[in-house]
């Protein structure tokens, strides 16, 4: 059976101004998607909307760990957010490699707000318009991090499990309509994200890439619009996605020798 349809279609995607929301929303935007892409950084929107080429891109700048400034965003898409039948939510931070004991108390409170609280709020304002489409689809941005913690990720990898928990309840809530929603979970890609949690340092961030062919955020992009253009009887819950060359860790031990 031949997938379901982009045209006519109306995306909004959040994170949209690097990495693999920008991605994202080129991705839509050439599969002839009408894509409204957000983010804090409006040069960032700015840039995207010159390297789309075209109108199918319009942007608009919302700090989304703000739930004041995410009911001001979508008040002033009051006639757009009929019409909205894909919500990507990509937006996502972690910030530093400390141990929990160790980390800045503000910065576990940024990844909370920015990946729990903002994906939370933006999909409950959003929920009453997308099941009154004739389809719509949900897909969330986890990653590996949500299912296999690791040393110094104590918030995000927390975060992360919310969301794919989060994303499964949607699923249960929104039985018998047309609202699909998928969990896409992916493992090292290489984007600004590990310069973020390094906190602004690309040397460091590209050291983590060291002998290593990561995935792309053209990768992640991919499975979206796989998920996404599905048959609309068909959901897909979850994609976990990791280049070849990651793999599961060993247990970390406290070893008293």
């Amino acid at each position: 059976m031949s997938g379901y349809g982009f045209d006519g279609r109306t995306a909004l995607v959040t994170g949209a101004s690097s990495g693999i929301g920008r991605a994202v929303a080129l991705a839509l935007a050439r599969q002839g998607v009408r894509v409204i892409a957000v983010a804090r950084k409006s040069e960032g929107l700015a840039a995207l909307a010159r390297d789309a080429g075209n109108d199918r891109i319009v942007v608009a700048s919302a700090d989304l760990r703000s739930p004041q400034a995410i009911d001001a965003l979508l008040d002033g898409l009051r006639d757009a957010m009929a019409k909205i039948d894909i919500l990507v939510c990509s937006a996502g931070v972690s910030l530093g490699t400390e141990l929990l004991q160790d980390a800045d108390p503000a910065d576990v409170q940024t990844i909370i707000d920015t990946n729990i609280k903002g994906v939370a709020h933006l999909v409950a304002r959003l929920s009453p318009s997308l099941v009154k489409r004739e389809a719509a689809h949900v897909v969330t941005m986890g990653a590996v991090g949500g299912e296999f913690p690791y040393p110094g990720s104590a918030a995000y990898a927390a975060s992360k499990a919310f969301v794919r928990q989060f994303a499964l309840s949607l699923r249960a809530d929104f039985l018998g309509t047309p609202v699909r929603v998928t969990n896409i979970e992916p493992g090292m890609v290489r984007t600004d994200f590990a310069t973020v949690r390094l906190r602004g340092n690309a040397a460091a961030a590209e050291e983590t890439f060291k002998g290593v062919v990561p995935l792309e955020a053209e990768d992640i992009a991919d499975a979206v619009l796989w998920a996404v253009s599905r048959p609309a009887h068909v959901n897909v819950n979850r994609i976990q996605i990791m280049p070849r060359d990651q793999a599961f860790g060993h247990f970390a031990f406290n070893r008293r020798v």
